[in-house]
């Protein structure tokens, strides 16, 4: 299971990573950056995938994304990215809606980062469509199994129904990263389709404690059928977009190979 299979890739061999690139590179719109290019690619059911190339044209790199109605307004902390990776990028941030939640920052990766980061200045505001690429995924038919056998703290409490942790800033180790645990009640729920493997896939709308989040998940971690009112808990992924990007599409200036 990866992030690719969260959205109905396959990518168990090189080959299989190969043959994904090479799809996305024939069939996507190339987005010149500072940097390099993205060539991004759009497939039905909110699937995406953004390679990046070197001014040589050689890759470089490459992330998915799912593109969904989430939308999650924030105060932009600072940018994350490093100078041997200059087309990946990460933001801090924090969400603007409660005074509660302004000392809870948190990060997301951006796959369109070179394309956007002027825009992202710190204290600047923004609406993010957020995307949670499951790792672990419980699903609780109602309340009352959530709060009999969802995860404990440490202390034997247990985390709110609705409730936000990022994970990848509280772990020690070396480098921030774009996890969370969070859990949350589901809104939406649907299969969708990848159209170029034929594979299945969970789409799911979460509300969490900093606004709704699209959740996806490779079926296999799926062991219960989500319903509307219930609830998951789980660590994700965080990849975000704006959301005024999301909802014109990518930019206009894309060339098509």
């Amino acid at each position: 299971m990866s992030h690719f299979s969260d959205i109905g890739f396959i990518v168990e061999t090189p080959e299989d990573l190969d043959t994904l690139i090479a799809s996305a590179i024939a069939d996507g719109k190339v987005y010149p950056a500072e940097h390099g290019s993205y060539v991004y690619w759009a497939l039905d059911g909110g699937i995406e995938m953004w390679v990046q190339t070197n001014h040589n044209d050689q890759v470089v790199g490459f992330n998915p994304h799912f593109s969904g109605s989430s939308r999650v307004q924030v105060a932009m902390v600072n940018t994350a990215w490093q100078e041997d990776m200059p087309l990946d990028g990460s933001l801090y941030v924090h969400v603007v809606s409660s005074d509660d939640l302004e000392q809870l920052v948190f990060m997301v990766d951006m796959p369109d980062f070179g394309l956007v980061h002027t825009r992202l200045a710190p204290d600047s505001v923004h609406t993010l469509q957020v995307a949670a690429f499951a790792h672990e995924l419980n699903i609780f038919a109602d309340e009352a199994e959530f709060e009999a056998t969802s995860a404990q703290l440490d202390d034997g409490m247990r985390f709110a129904a609705e409730s936000f942790f990022p994970a990848g800033l509280l772990a020690e180790k070396e480098e921030d990263t774009a996890m969370a645990f969070f859990s949350g009640r589901i809104e939406e729920h649907n299969r969708r389709d990848n159209p170029f493997t034929g594979k299945l896939f969970h789409h799911l709308l979460i509300r969490t404690l900093i606004g709704t989040l699209d959740v996806v998940a490779d079926p296999q971690l799926v062991q219960a059928t989500p319903r509307s009112g219930g609830l998951v808990q789980g660590t994700f992924w965080l990849s975000a977009r704006l959301a005024v990007d999301v909802m014109g599409g990518s930019k206009s200036n894309g060339r098509r190979h």
